[in-house]
């Protein structure tokens, strides 16, 4: 039987002798020789943390939520360490739907560990011991892994896709066996999509098997948050729900690369990439986003060639890049040695906003059709249509070839109605409308 999550908002700020009261003084001590004071998310976050409560915080970016997360795990983590009760098992699992991410994620929990280290020997004479932080993706080498099962990271990053993988792992699998917290970092990319639905799953299982673990969730601005709290959770639990978020102001500016609204494929190019080589040399770094791995390419050539810019001065970023370029180029961009990086868009779709399915069919008439990146329309050369049979209840659709799609009502495909492309939620579609088929 279905129960509730019970989630809770906070309202009241603890005092900050009552959140430090559980903290190992060194560690407090060395959090104000680096900062000056606790943020917001930090305020209301460390307690509750501490005191074990499932705790979803949202707040903008660079308010310190991260840190909010971790401090009480290592205080924790250390402290088992000074006791020699650390043993070779994850005990925190960090999840972050994005893999650049993770490996900045290993950077910032491996210098204040260190420091903490140091200080604690320095000012206290006491060895907290060695606390391992470990990155595992499909990036991960064979031998990193093989060193993994040989040696657990004590905190272990992820991503959702690869937690599902290290379950089924008969021996690395049992290494989570004793695994207390699990964070969840920006949940708002993983709450609406397939992703979030595979993680549920994932945590759910890892809660069966080994048992019940603290649930933290970090989001940016995002509502509904109790929506969000009770992804996170899940079914019976409970969440705290620490709300900081503030108004962000945004500069926003369209720019058009053409004089007039006619314009010939030649004139359109030429006018954006002098656009582009204006905006690169008024600013120190730019980031620019393309809606294909082609177009990436394309587009660092172009600009290398016009701006005459050296090779460190400009990359590719996308998927089909090795993790070695990737890596390089993420770093050197943090370090500020690069003037333009080119990437795939995050939430680059084409032809359908919630997934697509391929789905053989009669062919048609040699046709043009507009893929879709947001709202950037984009035509393409297209072949073939879908003629649709009939809508059953369920949302079942059984096309001209006798394939069947089954999908939500909520799921949209790309119609072709009065010469025109549109979407069409499932329930809206009909007898007899053309769907476009995804190459």
């Amino acid at each position: 039987m279905y129960k509730e999550p019970k989630i809770y908002f906070v309202k009241e700020e603890p005092k900050e002798r009552d959140i430090w009261k559980y903290y190992l003084p060194f560690i407090k001590e060395w959090f104000y020789s680096k900062y000056k004071e606790l943020t917001p998310p930090q305020r209301f976050g460390l307690k509750l943390i501490k005191e074990g409560k499932n705790v979803l915080i949202s707040a903008p970016t660079g308010s310190g939520k991260t840190y909010s997360a971790f401090l009480s795990i290592l205080d924790d983590l250390i402290r088992m360490s000074i006791e020699k009760t650390l043993e070779d098992y994850v005990y925190c699992v960090y999840i972050s739907p994005l893999r650049a991410l993770n490996n900045d994620i290993r950077k910032n929990l491996i210098t204040p560990l260190s420091e903490i280290k140091e200080y604690a020997l320095k000012k206290y004479d006491i060895d907290i011991g060695e606390i391992r932080v470990g990155v595992r993706t499909s990036d991960t080498t064979p031998s990193e892994k093989a060193k993994q099962l040989k040696r657990p990271p004590h905190i272990l990053i992820t991503t959702p896709e690869s937690l599902s993988i290290v379950l089924v792992s008969k021996k690395f699998s049992e290494k989570l066996k004793k695994v207390r917290w699990v964070i969840v970092d920006e949940i708002h990319e993983l709450a609406s999509s397939k992703r979030g639905v595979h993680l549920s799953l994932s945590l759910e299982r890892l809660a069966y098997r080994f048992g019940e673990f603290q649930r933290i969730g970090l989001s940016a601005t995002i509502h509904p948050l109790d929506e969000v709290a009770k992804f996170l959770v899940g079914m019976g639990r409970e969440c705290y729900v620490v709300d900081t978020t503030a108004e962000k102001k945004f500069d926003v500016k369209v720019k058009i690369p053409t004089r007039s609204i006619w314009f010939t494929q030649e004139e359109f190019d030429s006018g954006l990439y002098n656009l582009l080589a204006k905006i690169i040399k008024k600013f120190r770094t730019i980031l620019i986003f393309t809606n294909t791995r082609s177009g990436t390419e394309r587009v660092v050539w172009k600009l290398k060639n016009i701006l005459k810019l050296k090779e460190e001065e400009i990359g590719a970023h996308h998927s089909s890049l090795s993790r070695e370029i990737r890596l390089s180029v993420e770093d050197k961009l943090k370090k500020g040695l690069m003037k333009v990086v080119v990437c795939l868009g995050p939430n680059t779709k084409v032809l359908t906003s919630k997934g697509y399915r391929k789905i053989n069919s009669l062919k048609k008439k040699k046709a043009k059709i507009f893929g879709f990146d947001g709202n950037k329309v984009l035509q393409q050369n297209f072949e073939d249509v879908i003629k649709l049979k009939g809508v059953f209840d369920g949302y079942k659709i059984i096309l001209e070839d006798g394939s069947e799609i089954e999908l939500t009502k909520d799921h949209k495909l790309l119609v072709l109605e009065n010469g025109k492309f549109v979407y069409k939620r499932a329930e809206e579609l009909k007898e007899d409308d053309l769907i476009v088929k995804i190459m």
